[in-house]
């Protein structure tokens, strides 16, 4: 349940969970699942900005999402326990069209990515065609920011 900035829950609110404005129909969001339960991450369309830009890192919105549930502990990834399903970072569909490299082979890729000198991915959506560059983090990949 999202809080305003003085901790009162917004019930019912749709409200953007980084910054507490008004979602004002954002179609964005984080999906989260872990071993007892699903949430959303709703974000308004200037922290969207912010994450296609590369200036909003998802660990930081994890860390926020756990210390408002009261999981004040530090210790530890925030990706820790956790899967972030995969979505493009321009448009918010869902980024699934895997591929095996070979037969056999356990990393997947995405059919139409390329390797980046950093050892970032480039995956164009198969939706709006915006790339997204997807980086390992916590054992998972995640859209680190639009290209």
């Amino acid at each position: 349940m999202p809080h305003s900035p003085g901790g009162i829950p917004l019930v019912g609110a749709a409200v953007c969970s980084h910054c507490q404005s008004d979602l004002a129909g954002s179609p964005f969001e984080i999906a989260i699942h872990t071993a007892t339960e699903d949430a959303s991450l709703p974000l308004c369309r200037s922290c969207q900005a912010l994450r296609q830009e590369g200036q909003l890192p998802i660990e930081l919105l994890l860390q926020q999402w756990r210390y408002g549930r009261g999981g004040r502990e530090d210790a530890g990834s925030p990706l820790q326990h956790l899967y972030v399903s995969l979505a493009c970072l321009g448009c918010g569909a869902t980024l699934t069209s895997l591929s095996a490299v070979n037969v056999g082979a356990a990393p997947l890729i995405f059919p139409d990515s390329r390797r980046l000198p950093d050892g970032s991915l480039a995956v164009p959506c198969s939706n709006c065609r915006r790339t997204n560059v997807l980086e390992g983090h916590g054992g998972q990949l995640l859209a680190v920011r639009l290209w």
